[in-house]
């Protein structure tokens, strides 16, 4: 009973001690040093004039490939503009800080632009999973010229850098058409005897394994944040797992009826 007493006493005096060595050796609290994570992250966003690029990765295996999402950065509202939206249409969504295992930043309030990679059933992936994206991540590191995230979820690196002056018209522009191009990719139709086919229709009757197929279009960057080529991303879903799909066949295929050189082929398991 005296020990327990005597420990008792002394666990105050250890906790007391370690928080003060835990100030000591930093100079600064827990808090005040995740406090000033966030608001350094801030100023680096809201400081950049003409926007940030998101190099941004769904899905934990990055099955998807990357995809390049523009933002701005202004008192807590953030505008996004990205693939998902067509060519030069953008929308204004809410952002905010937070801790968790770090300082966060957490895209708040829904965006059709940017929450489509995460949301369970956007059209693309799974059902009730979708792509598997963060809209909430870890702030791994930050300055004026990048600013490093890590997703909650997927644990993926997210690199933003910031955009040139011409960048959002310029740059932007020629995302733009190559989104275009996808636009019109998404109404290419067949027609055979009388009958109008999409193009999922198309490959339905190319192979007969298929029961299911999604694609997206991105942009594959260097390690500058320079877009180099438009990438096609396949996601073929069989119907009989254990069943073979000629993939080089179809990716060939696609690369004719698409006009896109680099296509990714996927099939799940």
């Amino acid at each position: 009973m005296k020990k327990l007493i005597i420990l008792l006493a002394v666990l105050p005096l250890v906790l007391s001690s370690c928080l003060k060595d835990d100030k000591d050796a930093f100079g600064k609290t827990a808090s005040e040093r995740i406090r000033e994570v966030q608001e350094g992250t801030e100023k680096a966003l809201t400081g950049a004039a003409n926007g940030w690029l998101m190099e941004y990765y769904p899905s934990a295996t990055q099955e998807y490939g990357g995809i390049a999402i523009y933002m701005k950065f202004q008192n807590g509202t953030v505008t996004v503009t990205s693939e998902a939206g067509g060519a030069g249409k953008t929308a204004e969504s809410l952002y905010s800080y937070d801790q968790d295992y770090g300082p966060t930043i957490n895209f708040d309030t829904y965006n059709p632009y940017f929450h489509i990679y995460s949301e369970p059933n956007s059209g693309v992936g799974p059902t009730n999973t979708g792509m598997g994206g963060d809209s909430e991540f870890i702030i791994m590191s930050y300055a004026a010229d990048k600013v490093v995230l890590r997703g909650k979820k997927t644990q993926n690196t997210i690199v933003l850098t910031p955009l040139p002056e011409t960048a959002w018209n310029t740059m932007f522009g020629k995302y733009s058409a190559d989104v275009t191009k996808m636009d019109n990719f998404r109404s290419y139709e067949l027609v055979l005897n009388g009958k109008t086919y999409d193009i999922s229709r198309e490959v339905g009757a190319m192979t007969t394994n298929v029961r299911a197929i999604s694609l997206m279009k991105g942009i594959t960057f260097d390690v500058s944040g320079t877009p180099l080529d438009t990438t096609l991303v396949c996601v073929v879903t069989p119907k009989v797992p254990s069943d073979s799909i000629d993939r080089t066949t179809l990716a060939n295929w696609l690369r004719i009826r698409t006009k896109v050189a680099n296509v990714k082929l996927f099939v799940e398991p």
